[in-house]
């Protein structure tokens, strides 16, 4: 479906009816509101209120768009890192296969020139976002390995992944995170929170950064697709007045590589 890309701000409801009925929604938007939801630091995203002709049946009350961030600064690290592009591919040509439980998308798009992107999806409401510094149930924790088990396990050494330029860690990727990088983060990072990293930690990250090579080659294990930034931020949980048990959002950082990057990065964190 050909739809200008444009800003939030100038979503119009003729522009909504065309998404909805490119993806098969038998309505007519006559009216619409946003408002900023969630909590992402390189995108934007905004729940629309959605008015329609009559009432029509299967038609959703809410969608949530998802946009570049409005901060000069953060959407240069988008656009520079190919979070933007990586998203919508992700959508366009991964997800039906993905096996993990994902937001219905009725439309995604991307300017390849500009990475200036749009992303029209469900709105997961009444589940609730997770949250990294309280933490999450044992419950939750378990819903969240048993939904990466289903991702790791859908292009699990499948190596037609190392084809694809856009997703990260495939052999076709730009090496975005060389061992120099690396070390100015965290170098930076040490910088920044000084006496409150625990001397392990320094350690640990001093390893890390100095046999980086070596860590992103990994074991020679097979690898499989990874989200790359599995928190609770990232996934939305059902509650007593529905939603999913468990769907993942932010696919901005999805890579081919290994499946404990998921698993520790959610535990440790």
């Amino acid at each position: 479906m050909s739809l200008p890309i444009i800003p939030h701000a100038q979503i119009t409801p003729a522009w909504m009816t065309q998404v909805l009925q490119g993806a098969g929604v038998a309505a007519t938007v006559t009216a619409l509101s946003s408002q900023k939801v969630g909590t992402g630091q390189v995108g934007e995203s905004m729940r629309f209120t959605l008015t329609y002709a009559g009432d029509p049946a299967g038609a959703p009350a809410t969608v949530v768009g998802k946009f570049p961030s409005p901060d000069p600064e953060s959407r240069g690290t988008g656009i520079a890192l190919g979070n933007y592009i990586r998203e919508v591919n992700f959508y366009r040509q991964l997800a039906a296969g993905a096996l993990i439980t994902l937001p219905k998308v009725f439309h995604t798009d991307v300017d390849p020139a500009t990475s200036d992107f749009v992303l029209i999806m469900e709105d997961l409401s009444p589940a609730n976002q997770g949250d990294q510094l309280l933490g999450v149930s044992l419950e939750q924790a378990g819903l969240a390995m048993d939904e990466a088990a289903k991702l790791h396990a859908s292009h699990w050494g499948d190596a037609s992944m190392d084809q694809l330029p856009w997703l990260q860690e495939s052999a076709a990727a730009p090496q975005i995170t060389d061992p120099g990088f690396m070390t100015a983060l965290w170098e930076g990072f040490q910088a920044r929170y000084g006496a409150r990293i625990k001397p392990d930690c320094i350690e640990i990250g001093n390893a890390v950064t100095a046999h980086f090579a070596r860590y992103r080659a990994g074991t020679g294990s097979p690898k499989c697709l990874v989200h790359n930034d599995y928190r609770p931020d990232n996934m939305m949980f059902g509650t007593a007045q529905g939603g999913y048990p468990l769907a993942v959002v932010d696919w901005q950082s999805v890579a081919y590589g290994c499946c404990m990057a998921d698993v520790s990065y959610f535990l440790a964190g």
